[in-house]
């Protein structure tokens, strides 16, 4: 009853007063948050970026600071986790560099040897100051190391002790007043906060505004990466990129090791052009289209999954009720990410959530196929249409093939729950495999075509011939890349789960590390994640529990 009382007496999508006094109450509290948090953790802060890369897992480099005659304190200092061997980009804001004179790195606590390829502080009204290369003698060695070398690489630091520490000496040069950008930068701030609090308390649905404004707020995301983020900065970009440059001029897949494709294969000897995927034809017949416009090709091909993308946001405004099936993109930046640069998971994204859509929702396509009567004229027509949409997925990555078991699962508690008196529709299903079949001939026929039936083994013979040696079939197991063939080498399991923390990096990857895995956000953040990933599963567990419905708790479970 109180419940009812408090829900009328702020009755936010009807009372006119009401929602005026929510949009003050949203804008007023977003404006103090964000201003709060720019104060405490921005305004007159420096931003340091390092890239670091260690002969060891983990540890930690520290970083301190003090002005002219200080000495330095743990209270100026900022410990950052170390979080891999291969090279990795660190950035922070630490202090303010007006009073800094000097800074002192300790770049291990440990034995071991560290490179520091690059350093580079910015601060508003101060001249960047960068080191690299032969810059990077400005860091001098002050304690317990062994040795220090300079190359186009970086500086190579080795310790001789368990505390090594470089010594920085600063003089940080005044260009200009930030006020004016700083005045700027808070009316923009005051601006963004005004028209979000009046866009989510305007017409309509409270929630459903909400997530229009999610979605516009991924979309940009997703367009800022596209645009500033460098090429080949991201997973495999190159090869994903190559394979459909060349549908730019061709109809039909190249011969297995045919010269003048050697750049889409990758490492492994192994390009995506051999595969049954058709994103990579998609992709390049829709780009060409865009090469009457002047940017870089890279782009124009980062210009297909972000119009992929949006592709799918206006799936979502057909069907409203489908918010649980985009549900990760508000979870995970991971999910969106892969529409910011060329690669061949944005459209098997595109195409899971479609078939599931489809499937799962009502007054779908699908759905009306499925229940219209089967003597209704065209519906053999009908029939293969919806063959050829459910045969999507299996021209994506393999990886995708799991939403068919999804699906066979949610459609068999369907049948035992709702449909067991339906008798089965075989004209229709007849009409369905005929589609599928249509499919498989159309993007898979020219690979038979083109490279015949044993192309299987033509794919393994050219692997010999363009993989690195590393990668080779051939080459002896134990000159092997080091993290191939794991289980051939003797490496258990406890090796892989323990020492190299396979779960976590797992965990880690599913809800943001960038690039080759070189950028990653701070631990908090993905303790935060966990937390909330493990709240969520509590909901769905207590749901699984207590609802009374039996084929809703078996769906649950089913998820």
């Amino acid at each position: 009853m109180a419940f009812k009382q408090l829900a009328y007496r702020f009755n936010f999508t009807e009372r006119p007063k009401d929602r005026k006094i929510l949009h003050w109450m949203i804008f007023a509290c977003m404006t103090i948050a964000i201003v709060t948090f720019y104060l405490k953790s921005i305004h007159n802060r420096a931003y340091m970026e390092i890239a670091l890369s260690t002969n060891f897992k983990k540890g930690n480099f520290q970083i301190y600071w003090a002005g002219e005659n200080q000495p330095f304190s743990e209270k100026q200092s900022l410990e950052i986790g170390l979080v891999s061997l291969k090279k990795r980009h660190y950035s922070f804001y630490f202090t303010d560099l007006t009073k800094v004179r000097r800074i002192r790195i300790d770049p291990m606590k440990k034995p071991g040897k560290v490179r520091i390829h690059h350093l580079v502080l910015t601060q508003e009204e101060i001249e960047p100051i960068t080191l690299v290369r032969g810059r990077l003698k400005r860091l001098v060695p002050i304690r317990d190391v062994a040795s220090v070398s300079h190359s186009d690489e970086g500086m190579l630091v080795e310790s001789s002790g368990s505390d090594p520490s470089l010594l920085w000496e600063i003089k940080p040069k005044i260009v200009a007043s930030g006020r004016l950008n700083e005045l700027i930068r808070l009316i923009a701030v005051v601006s963004v906060c005004w028209i979000i609090s009046l866009y989510v308390t305007g017409r309509g649905d409270l929630l459903v505004n909400v997530r229009n404004l999610l979605w516009w707020v991924v979309l940009g995301l997703v367009v800022t990466m596209a645009i500033t983020s460098v090429y080949n900065k991201h997973p495999d970009e190159y090869v994903h990129a190559n394979a459909a440059r060349y549908y730019e001029n061709h109809w039909l897949p190249p011969e297995i090791c045919q010269p003048g494709t050697e750049k889409s294969y990758s490492v492994y000897g192994i390009s995506r052009l051999n595969s049954k995927e058709i994103v990579y034809w998609l992709m390049g017949k829709t780009t060409a289209l865009f090469s009457i416009f002047p940017i870089y090709d890279y782009l124009r091909l980062r210009i297909f999954n972000v119009l992929l993308l949006i592709l799918m946001v206006l799936m979502w405004y057909r069907y409203r009720n489908s918010d649980l099936l985009f549900a990760p993109f508000f979870i995970t930046p991971q999910a969106w990410y892969v529409f910011s640069y060329s690669n061949s998971d944005a459209f098997a994204c595109l195409a899971a959530f479609f078939i599931c859509q489809q499937v799962l929702l009502k007054d779908t396509f699908l759905k009306k196929w499925w229940f219209v009567d089967e003597n209704e004229p065209g519906i053999l027509l009908f029939s293969m249409i919806c063959g050829m949409m459910l045969g999507l997925i299996y021209f994506t990555k393999p990886n995708y093939y799991i939403i068919y078991v999804f699906l066979a699962g949610y459609l068999l508690i369907e049948f035992l729950f709702e449909y067991r008196s339906i008798s089965m529709p075989w004209r229709k299903l007849t009409g369905a495999a005929l589609g599928g079949a249509f499919l498989m001939m159309l993007f898979y026929g020219p690979h038979i075509l083109v490279n015949g039936l044993d192309r299987k083994q033509k794919i393994e013979d050219c692997r010999e011939v363009m993989a690195k040696t590393p990668y080779k079939p051939s080459t002896p197991l134990n000159k092997k890349a080091r993290g191939l063939y794991l289980k051939q080498k003797g490496v258990p399991l406890s090796y892989i789960l323990e020492e190299k923390k396979w779960s976590e990096r797992m965990f880690r990857s599913s809800v943001g590390v960038y690039g080759y895995t070189a950028y990653s956000g701070p631990d908090k953040y993905y303790q935060t994640m966990k937390i909330l990933i493990i709240s969520f599963g509590v909901v769905i567990a207590a749901l699984i529990l207590f609802l009374a419905d039996n084929k809703r708790r078996l769906l649950l479970v089913w998820t």
